[in-house]
């Protein structure tokens, strides 16, 4: 490998890769709609119906291109569709399948939940008044210290907690582990807390998914576990998203049978899936003493959230750990300074948003449809306070629980030059299917594109509550705000002077 001076590896003069493939040529119309899709899209001479397109050159956001292009050819498929069959023929066999062949049985279906459902039974306010709290949360270990929820969390049990934190942070390329952290931290807080580097926070350079990174730790005592590390991509044409959200909560629930230590688990209340074809019911509301309700999980985010929840369950159960799992909703900016994450553009709502600007209207039915707004610093010190209940309380829904209608959030916006008309359901899907076909807007509606297609079946996210985890924050002092006409001016505004809109 040629090298730098530094002794590094030489990206720029390395040779350009040529990936060998086999070409193997259409056999009918659909296999050759695809190859010459492929081709079009990555700008290749020619694409054989065995190509993988991720292994050609196909990035996730070049597969909305893909779910455009056969749409309006009048081939129903969903963006998750790409990510199971990446190559023309497997696109074509999906697309002439008959669509009343028998439905293999997912595993999450054939599993007994009857124990988990048990422990989840003894999750109730009752038990938490009548219990006694853990205040002491010890010394922890922190992973996922760099992402948006992960270093508020570490802000807040550095200043409302003692005990040393050790974060488990990864190096990247030029910079260490600790360099990064200190930048994030200063970058959010305009504080690096310099001074407790080696007196309460330790850095210890390695990723959740390996085990011998945990295993850094064992001479260390390690009373709780805050597991904020995730992969929060929707989709993925490898097993990066698995590796980690599942993974890497297996391997932190090993270290935490080995240590004795709480186990405190990030997750995300879109656990709850889909219904399909109304079931389970499209009006089900899921709660803290749920976990499967036959939902459908076919997001590959959602599965492994889904998978590492059951995991921490079992564990309880079997080990007799003592686990939390924090099902987090929206988060949004900070409700005292409206800072948002560095990473914004990676929000889900922020791109459901710009989808709409970019489109110029939305239908009048989704005026009404409402939306939670979790402040981070709040979600932070809620996730907090929520690992000190007793062992009895597993399960939180640690988000807003005052909501705000699309609606209101598009006339706060409109003196910011962000204009989103509303319009008849006719209206909004002919502007909608011309949008798909012009390129310079295609980028601008992503945030719906994932949601598109999708065949005869009808699904639907299923919805949440959270009453009772909001009357145990209320007798731990905890309240969330109400969100302002001013907070989300501000946080939207901040985001056009970015240009996130154009």
């Amino acid at each position: 490998m040629p090298q730098t001076l530094n002794g590094k590896t030489d990206f720029r003069n390395l040779p350009e890769p040529v990936l060998i493939t086999e070409y193997v040529a259409p056999e009918n119309d659909i296999e050759a709609f695809f190859a010459d899709a492929f081709a079009d899209i990555l700008d290749l001479d020619k694409v054989g119906v065995t190509d993988n397109f991720f292994e050609i050159g196909g990035t996730s956001l070049l597969v909305t291109k893909i779910t455009l292009a056969a749409l309006n050819k009048g081939y129903d498929i969903s963006y998750a569709d790409v990510f199971d069959n990446p190559t023309p023929r497997k696109l074509t066999k999906f697309i002439l399948t008959d669509e009343d062949s028998e439905i293999e049985l997912s595993e999450e279906s054939t599993y007994d939940y009857s124990k988990i459902n048990g422990l989840l039974k003894e999750n109730t306010l009752e038990n938490f008044i009548k219990s006694e709290p853990d205040n002491d949360l010890g010394d922890i270990l922190l992973t996922g210290a760099t992402g948006f929820l992960g270093i508020h969390i570490l802000r807040e049990l550095l200043e409302n907690n003692d005990g040393n934190i050790y974060c488990l942070v990864r190096s990247k390329s030029n910079i260490s582990a600790e360099e990064r952290l200190k930048f994030l931290l200063y970058y959010y807080f305009s504080n690096n807390y310099e001074e407790l580097f080696n007196d309460r926070i330790h850095i210890i350079d390695g990723d959740i998914t390996r085990y011998e990174d945990f295993e850094k730790l064992s001479s260390y005592k390690i009373d709780t576990i805050f597991n904020c590390a995730a992969n929060v991509k929707h989709f993925s044409s490898g097993t990066d998203i698995e590796d980690i959200n599942y993974g890497g909560v297996l391997n932190g629930l090993k270290f935490a049978k080995l240590k004795n230590s709480k186990f405190v688990q990030i997750s995300t209340y879109s656990v709850a899936g889909e219904s399909v074809n109304n079931f389970p019911p499209e009006d089900y509301l899921f709660n803290e003493r749920d976990l499967y309700i036959g939902q459908g999980t076919e997001n590959q985010y959602v599965r492994s959230k889904f998978l590492a929840e059951r995991a921490i369950l079992e564990s309880a159960i079997e080990d007799n750990l003592s686990v939390k799992i924090m099902r987090v909703g929206n988060l949004m900016a900070r409700s005292d300074d409206g800072e948002f994450q560095i990473n914004f553009i990676s929000n889900g709502f922020v791109n459901r948003l710009k989808a709409f600007v970019t489109l110029g209207k939305m239908p009048y039915s989704l005026l009404s449809s409402v939306d939670e707004l979790s402040p981070i610093d709040v979600t932070a010190k809620s996730i907090v306070e929520l690992a000190k209940t007793p062992k009895e309380c597993v399960v939180f829904h640690p988000y807003q629980h005052h909501t705000i209608c699309f609606g209101d959030i598009i006339d706060i916006i409109k003196p910011l030059g962000l204009e989103i008309e509303a319009v008849e359901e006719d209206i909004y899907d002919e502007c909608l299917n011309q949008a798909f076909n012009d390129k310079d807007k295609q980028e601008g509606i992503s945030g719906l594109i994932t949601s598109a297609g999708g065949g005869t079946m009808k699904k639907v996210w299923i919805g949440a509550e959270n009453d009772y985890t909001i009357q145990v924050l209320y007798r731990l002092g905890v309240k969330w705000p109400i969100i302002s006409e001013e907070y989300i001016y501000n946080f939207i505004e901040y985001l056009n002077d970015l240009a996130f809109f154009e």
